[in-house]
């Protein structure tokens, strides 16, 4: 499958139009826009972005529903202008296409018959369309179309700018606004049936654990056969690794090449207190740990410090702390989330349920020097009014005594203010 990416351009329309059409599209479709993001990752099941950049009459669009693609292109050809959708699937497929009143004047795909049938190019490699249309020099697209498959993300980028719109370039999550000159704006929508929260049963959750098949001990004729063509697919293995490891070099001198100027907002966090918080920012006062953006408040433990950490727009991350070396963190999740991080691996788990007159609480626990641990080494979970909240603690060694008393009562205290 591999990830995609998309993103279209629409030129020759003013930006309030193409933001009013998709809304009210949306708003047909049975949803409303929401004040601001949602407190956790987006629910595919009921909730989109759109994620807006816009310089003169030149509007970019990225959607977190990718599988409406061709619907909202409509939507936005209907507009009048062109409309100019460029893709990436994974790091060696990119492709776009040109649409001009209703027809495709220019499309390409690296690729065409990637993974079966084509379904790039649309329509003509007219390079001449595009450039008639950008100003772009012809010689340098077609530069482009004929470079490695290997470099996709980066060729891609590099289309954009040379048709004069670089936010273009197909990348994951809303625009990031910098000093580029253009305007950014991220709208957010719920389907009107749509509650997160509305089925969700912490006491009903089930936790499965995988377990690897049990190893059969063939008979020792068999075994003697094995090895032999283990030895020999090993040999052969060799030869080829010889022959071919100069290639393997260039491959990934390439692939560093092509992903070489990542932007910040998309490189993993480089510190414990950029990943896991913000969002607020979380703050303390009188004794008691505050996230205005999820309402929430609850007691800082005996000897907890607060990492504040950076304020970002990232609703997930809750809050932080350090305690006796160890990282407790806080996230919110939507219940999709959370079933799937009840398929554990393979570590010997356990778990337990405490409720009170305020709410539920289940912890879990993975066994010391379990196989394929999570890093996470206990946690527990609290159903709040719009999001699940998961208390986690970290680090290396041994878990202090009583720990995990402290991360359940964490959960058990939490407070909401839905005033």
């Amino acid at each position: 499958m591999g990830t995609h990416h998309s993103s279209q351009v629409v030129f020759g329309v003013e930006p309030a139009l193409v933001r009013a059409r998709l809304t009210q599209w949306l708003a047909g479709q049975g949803y409303t826009r929401l004040e601001g993001p949602p407190l956790t990752e987006l629910d595919a099941e009921g909730e989109q972005a759109l994620s807006f950049a816009w310089l003169g009459d030149r509007t970019i669009v990225r959607t977190s529903a990718t599988a409406g693609l061709s619907a909202q292109r409509a939507q936005l050809q209907a507009l009048g202008g062109a409309v100019l959708e460029l893709s990436v699937h994974d790091t060696d497929l990119w492709g776009y296409q040109l649409w001009q009143d209703g027809v495709c004047t220019s499309a390409f795909s690296s690729s065409p018959r990637y993974g079966g049938p084509p379904a790039l190019p649309a329509g003509p490699n007219d390079v001449e369309a595009l450039c008639g249309l950008t100003g772009a020099d012809a010689d340098a697209i077609r530069t482009l179309q004929s470079g490695s498959t290997l470099l996709a993300p980066g060729l891609a980028r590099q289309l954009a700018e040379l048709i004069g719109v670089p936010p273009a370039a197909p990348a994951p999550g809303p625009f990031t606004p910098d000093d580029s000159g253009y305007g950014f704006k991220t709208l957010w929508f719920r389907r009107h049936d749509h509650d997160p929260m509305a089925d969700f049963d912490l006491a009903a959750l089930r936790f499965t654990t995988w377990a690897p098949p049990p190893i059969t001990e063939l008979p020792l004729a068999e075994q003697a056969s094995v090895t032999g063509s283990v030895w020999l697919g090993q040999a052969v293995a060799w030869g080829l690794g010889c022959l071919f490891a100069p290639l393997a070099w260039v491959i990934h001198a390439v692939r560093w090449w092509s992903t070489r100027e990542v932007p910040d907002a998309l490189q993993a966090p480089s510190s414990p207190s950029r990943a896991r918080s913000g969002s607020g920012p979380t703050t303390l006062f009188e004794g008691r740990i505050l996230n205005p953006r999820h309402r929430l408040a609850v007691d800082r433990p005996p000897g907890a410090t607060l990492d504040a950490g950076e304020p970002t727009d990232d609703p997930t991350p809750v809050f932080a702390l350090q305690l006796d070396g160890h990282w407790i963190t806080c996230t919110a999740m939507n219940p999709t989330q959370v079933r799937a991080l009840c398929t554990l691996g393979p570590a010997e788990t356990s778990w337990r349920d405490r409720s009170s007159a305020d709410g539920a609480v289940r912890t879990i626990e993975v066994s010391e020097g379990a196989a394929d641990a999570p890093a996470w080494r206990v946690l527990s979970m609290r159903a709040g009014p719009s999001a699940v909240y998961i208390v986690r603690a970290s680090g290396p060694g041994e878990l202090p005594a009583g720990l995990s008393q402290q991360i359940e009562d964490l959960a058990m205290g939490m407070t909401w203010n839905d005033g």
